[in-house]
């Protein structure tokens, strides 16, 4: 596990442990990251197809994940709950799977190599007006030293198709 020195630096240690000995701590002091520690800067943003968008029509979410490096990112998924209002129409990616778990879909693109990205689109259908939220997070297992690029949230504007003046006209 990687520990922040007081200069910035990262110093990396192991843990070990023998039933005889016990627990031992060894230090990683060789040039640069330790070599079995690599990390991947992974983002992830959102938009959506229209904004206003009108009930009982598709809204589609597309959202992109870059792998900004420096080392291959294994195990990525996104985890991207239903907005509250919504129906669940589709989920695909352009690399690896999506599939509705719950109120929450869950996509797991794998391994993601430094430098490439991979698109999904999640279509749902809003039932009411009003404004929606919607986030999306990306993790991974290997480590990323920039967290604050890892969730996206795109908010849209629910309209209704009505002559009614109560309701929220599309424009």
């Amino acid at each position: 596990f990687p520990l922040y020195n007081a200069d910035g630096t990262r110093s990396y240690y192991f843990l070990s442990n023998d039933v005889a000995r016990g627990m031992d701590v060894f230090k990683w002091t060789g040039a640069g990251p330790a070599p079995w520690i690599s990390d991947a800067d992974l983002s992830i943003e959102k938009s959506d197809s229209n904004d206003p968008a009108p009930t009982g029509r598709n809204l589609t979410y597309t959202l992109t994940v870059t792998n900004n490096g420096p080392d291959a990112a294994l195990n990525v998924q996104v985890t991207d709950p239903l907005p509250a209002g919504t129906d669940f129409v589709s989920a695909t990616a352009s690399g690896g799977s999506c599939g509705l778990f719950g109120s929450t879909i869950l996509c797991s693109i794998g391994g993601l190599a430094d430098g490439a990205s991979v698109t999904f689109q999640i279509v749902v259908t809003p039932r009411q007006a009003g404004l929606i939220q919607n986030s999306a997070t990306v993790g991974s297992s290997t480590g990323d030293p920039v967290l604050g690029n890892n969730t996206a949230s795109e908010t849209t504007s629910i309209c209704r198709i009505t002559s009614r003046r109560q309701s929220i006209p599309c424009i």
